[in-house]
């Protein structure tokens, strides 16, 4: 420290002689250098106009593209309309959109670049019509039957699905009883499951066959409920056999047990018609 100190007392001295440089100094005005190029003031109010007008531009086809895609979206809130054409324009408008932006971009980098579009797409599309909303309650019904009635005619072909792989599989002798009352039971399911299926296939008609717009609905629970009750009806086809295969060796017992009391019944009524 203390040798710091000493160098630093003694350092004015040492700037001496062949230890001195010379700094020159000429000062001018900043107008010798050559100023940026400023903007052209025609180019800066257009590139303010382009970007407003890509704005509104902006903002005008989204209103459009959004309306196009809750329609999309909703469809049971509107009457019955060709959803292909719609998704187009709505990727026509997509498509504009993405030019809408590099367009403007591309403006706000370099002002020198800035135009108006030239690629607008019209904008008019024919959305299709709203329902009231007495209406889509009622389409909205129609298309919870027709899920009921899917629900229901699902369940009503696994039951009677099982009645027909048991008459396939099914063969007197030991475990055939316990076979066919599990069929019996799997078709009973399958009936109870076919009556809910055609209560709501009619309920999707009651509340949506008015409607064009729920004909979907109604159609597709009717056909569930017919399904259903083929699949149930054909159940009940194969019991008898499936019964009569469970339970033949017990039926063969009775009528065998049966043989004694009708021959001495037999016996005693001719013996009583002799006197």
């Amino acid at each position: 420290m203390q040798g710091l100190l000493q160098k630093a007392a003694g350092f004015a001295a040492t700037v001496t002689g062949v230890n001195v440089f010379d700094y020159v100094a000429v000062f001018e005005s900043y107008d010798i250098l050559t100023p940026p190029m400023t903007p052209n003031p025609i180019d800066v109010q257009n590139q303010q106009d382009a970007l407003e007008q890509l704005g509104l531009y902006r903002m005008r086809y989204m209103k459009v593209r959004d309306s196009i895609q809750y329609a999309l979206d909703n469809p049971s809130e509107f009457a019955q309309f060709d959803s292909s054409a719609l998704t187009a324009k709505l990727n026509e408008i997509n498509d504009f959109l993405n030019k809408l932006k590099d367009a403007a971009s591309s403006c706000f980098a370099d002002l020198t670049k800035c135009q108006f579009p030239t690629f607008l797409v019209n904008p008019v599309v024919a959305l299709p019509q709203r329902l009231a909303a007495d209406v889509q309650t009622a389409i909205a019904a129609a298309q919870n039957s027709m899920t009921q009635a899917k629900q229901a005619e699902a369940a009503c072909k696994t039951h009677s699905d099982r009645v027909i792989q048991i008459s396939q599989t099914i063969q007197v002798g030991p475990g055939a009883k316990a076979l066919a009352d599990e069929a019996a039971i799997q078709a009973a399911d399958a009936a109870a499951a076919a009556t809910q299926a055609q209560s709501a296939a009619a309920a999707a008609i009651a509340s949506g066959a008015a409607y064009p717009a729920a004909a979907s609905y109604v159609a597709a629970a009717t056909a569930s409920g017919q399904a259903a009750s083929a699949a149930s009806n054909q159940a009940q086809s194969l019991i008898p056999e499936i019964h009569r295969k469970g339970y033949s060796p017990y039926l063969e017992g009775a009528q065998h047990d049966l043989v004694g009391p009708i021959k001495r019944c037999r016996a005693y009524l001719e013996d009583r018609g002799g006197h």
